[in-house]
């Protein structure tokens, strides 16, 4: 049949593709596997095949970056409850600790409290009870402009960010807000780091969705902060887009920085979270290193767990490293 060799050679035109087709691409499967269930025929005979990585580990749980349990936590939520109304609970003592270099997931259908939690770390709204301590301070009699020197907050519409007439302005916007100042060298970096150099000069509402997430992520990145809070940042993103915004925050946590990261993608989850927190009415329900979490259900299962289910294979990496 002609069409699966057609598909192929589409395929390997494509530079960003799910992790299922990619592995298909590296291990020369043919045809290169579109579903779960046509990958499990090549899985089932590669695993039992003489280079099949039957004893690589999966380098996930902490171990894909320094992080060291020996810190002290970056962040620390504490039986944080709050309500909309009366007697509606968002959040019933949910605890959450992270510290510098490390990445930890907030997962959870919908209403589940995951932004809510996020804007109660930063003050933009008040916890009814419980504490959150930022590098070893309450929070509690703090203004969210001054958590904000320290904390990066990116909500899920960039544009609720973007008011200045270029890129650049945006940056410089921020650090004025802030009572901050910084040298044009130090903004011009950030601009390349963030891929803007090219548009520093645009209107921010006229670039794309993955530009406009970039900028947005620079202007709150500007105060040069040790914790970024990301609420579902790759929502809407391209393959390409998303991979650009991964490697930049995989940079910034090989430097130290800490993120909470509120997402739904559960491949993102899987390529950079050292634990995940599973949020479900306000309360936590599940949390532990990523491959624990991830695999215990089929819901929040990625695509690699999936094809290997008794591995706790979560990425291509682990695969086939």
């Amino acid at each position: 049949c002609a069409l699966p060799i057609y598909v192929d050679e589409v395929i390997e035109e494509i530079a960003q593709v799910p992790p299922l087709v990619e592995l298909g691409r590296k291990l020369g499967w043919r045809p290169v596997p579109l579903t779960i269930k046509a990958g499990r025929r090549f899985a089932r005979k590669w695993v039992n095949g003489p280079a099949s990585g039957e004893d690589r580990q999966p380098i996930t749980n902490g171990q894909r970056f320094s992080s060291s349990t020996n810190k002290s936590p970056l962040l620390q939520v504490q039986e944080a409850w709050f309500e909309y109304g009366r007697d509606v609970a968002a959040l019933r003592g949910v605890d959450v600790q992270l510290r510098a270099g490390e990445v930890v997931a907030l997962m959870g259908r919908n209403g589940s409290g995951k932004t809510t939690l996020l804007r109660g770390i930063v003050n933009l709204l008040r916890f009814d009870g419980g504490q959150v301590q930022i590098n070893g301070r309450l929070t509690d009699n703090r203004s969210t402009a001054e958590i904000c020197r320290e904390v990066a907050y990116l909500p899920q519409n960039p544009d609720d960010l973007l008011f200045a007439e270029t890129v650049r302005e945006e940056l410089w916007q921020t650090l004025r807000n802030h009572g901050l100042s910084a040298t044009e060298t130090a903004v011009d970096k950030l601009l390349a780091e963030v891929g803007l150099s090219e548009v520093a000069e645009a209107y921010p509402r006229d670039l794309s969705v993955g530009q406009r997430q970039r900028v947005a992520l620079a202007a709150v990145m500007v105060t040069n902060p040790k914790l970024l809070l990301l609420d579902e940042p790759t929502r809407g993103l391209d393959y390409e887009a998303k991979a650009a915004l991964v490697s930049l925050w995989q940079r910034w946590q090989q430097q130290g920085m800490g993120m909470l990261l509120v997402t739904h993608d559960v491949e993102l989850v899987a390529q950079v979270a050292n634990r995940v927190v599973v949020l479900s009415q306000g309360e936590v329900i599940a949390a532990g290193p990523t491959a624990e979490v991830l695999t215990a259900s089929p819901l929040f299962a990625p695509q690699m767990a999936k094809l290997f289910p008794d591995k706790q294979w979560l990425t291509v990496a682990d695969v086939v490293g």
